[in-house]
């Protein structure tokens, strides 16, 4: 899918260019994974420094420290970061046991002993955190000038430099922010409350520390719009532009074995539906359980494997899997699917079922597409934008629609067609990180100028 006009973008001529870009990666760089956020925050380091040499421009990734920006080389590989794996082994521990010991996700979410403890493990996991930042090299401060453009890439709300950067922002530096999506604050009750508080707390005080901010959706721009109209009460909308995440599949997950274990499921009997994603309740794992449930009552012999991590909130979702009558037969789940098995399941499968009731973008959808896999997503906006007409949509009205697209693609073997090889053609990150420089820079020149 060729890049759309809103989202193309022209750098401007180099006497209104900044002198340099710093990327702000802080809690990329602290942490092993390359899921979400830090995808988003690996792919745009990767490529920027490299494009930013075409435009005559330095561009230096960059850490929050006590006293400001640290300059950082570059970032360390998934798995291989600073913190050592001890927050990977941490989740990994908590997973096994929300997904194995009955109730024990509801005591930690939703009883004060519980909440204490889940608490008590965050702030050391923090405080080890701090340990490791602090036993950094003190070396490559970063003198932030009038001429420079400061992005704060990564999730900084979680722990945003608020006087830092009004003071840069006094001092003439222009700072933007990337938006990911508004899901905290439009459906808390699919997040832990605390962080529902801290991303509640970062939007009351965004617009007034940012010159302007990168959405990577036209739905998140418009849900981000939306809600500063309705809490802030300021007249003035904030600027607001948006950028396409990138896609290169081939290249990023092709390594790594597949168990023979996780072939067998695609091989034998009919092709399944797949769903790729984290378990968490915004996924909609339940409501598509609901669709299969109605389809196999009819005697349908639809297969289904869930791949994904076991994340937040899905305790009852989790027991209902492994404990549903077609487990092991018809219903299939892993939690531990490595790269180049997300990958084979993809290429194997019969059709992507993607039912989440919101997104942020929907990356999933473009992974299957790019491999010539078809689609079945929920009707919401940004699946439309992602989407487009590649996909076949169903409401979330009732699971009786979706089971009945679920039935006619088992009896008729044509029904969903994935799009013809070349036709959807995703952005790739390069591209992406080209579009995200030239809305960036021509947004630089525009404050500038009007600063002049």
């Amino acid at each position: 899918m060729a890049a759309s006009k809103e989202n193309r973008g022209d750098a401007p001529p180099e006497r209104l260019r900044p002198k340099r870009i710093l990327l702000e990666c802080t809690w990329t760089y602290l942490h092993e994974i390359n899921t979400g956020i830090a995808r988003v925050v690996r792919g745009i380091v990767r490529n920027a420094p490299q494009l930013c040499e075409q435009y005559g421009i330095a561009c230096q990734p960059v850490i929050i420290r006590a006293d400001g920006f640290q300059a950082v080389g570059s970032l360390p590989s998934a798995g291989s970061g600073p913190a050592g794996g001890m927050e990977k082994k941490i989740i990994s521990l908590i997973s096994r046991a929300a997904g194995t010991a009955p109730g024990f996700n509801y005591f930690l979410t939703r009883t004060s002993p519980g909440r204490f403890i889940l608490k008590l493990g965050g702030g050391i996991v923090k405080t080890a955190k701090e340990i490791v930042l602090s036993l950094l090299p003190r070396g490559g401060h970063v003198e932030v000038s009038p001429d420079d453009l400061v992005v704060m890439l990564d999730s900084s709300w979680k722990a945003c430099p608020w006087d830092y950067i009004a003071r840069l922002r006094k001092n003439g530096a222009v700072v933007a922010a990337v938006l990911y999506d508004m899901l905290p604050v439009r459906f808390p009750g699919s997040f832990y409350p605390d962080l529902v508080d801290v991303y509640r707390n970062w939007l009351s005080r965004a617009c007034g520390h940012h010159d302007f901010f990168m959405a990577i959706s036209g739905a998140t721009r418009d849900d981000f719009l939306r809600y500063m109209s309705k809490n802030t009460g300021s007249p003035r909308a904030p600027r607001v532009e948006v950028f396409p995440l990138g896609a290169d599949l081939h290249g990023s997950l092709a390594s790594g074995a597949v168990r023979p274990v996780f072939q067998d499921v695609f091989r034998g009997g009919s092709r399944p539906f797949l769903i790729v994603c984290t378990l968490e309740p915004r996924k909609n794992h339940a409501f598509l359980l609901d669709a299969f449930d109605l389809a196999w009552k009819e005697g349908v012999d639809a297969r289904l494997v869930i791949v994904g991590k076991i994340g937040w909130m899905c305790e009852p979702l989790v027991e209902r899997i492994r404990k549903h009558p077609q487990f092991g037969r018809n219903l299939f789940m892993f939690n531990d699917a490595g790269d180049a098995e997300v990958a084979f399941a993809y290429e194997n499968a019969r059709a992507m079922v993607f039912p989440s009731v919101a997104e942020g973008f929907g990356l999933p959808i473009i992974e299957s597409l790019s491999r010539g896999l078809p689609v079945l997503a929920s009707d919401i906006p940004v699946h439309r934008e992602v989407g487009g007409q590649y996909c076949t949509y169903f409401s979330l009205f009732s699971p009786r629609e979706l089971a009945d697209l679920l039935i006619r693609c088992l009896k008729q073997e044509n029904f969903l067609k994935a799009p013809p090889p070349g036709q959807f053609k995703w952005t790739t990150w390069q591209e992406s990180t080209r579009m995200f420089l030239e809305k960036i820079l021509r947004v630089w020149a525009e404050k500038k100028a009007g600063q002049a």
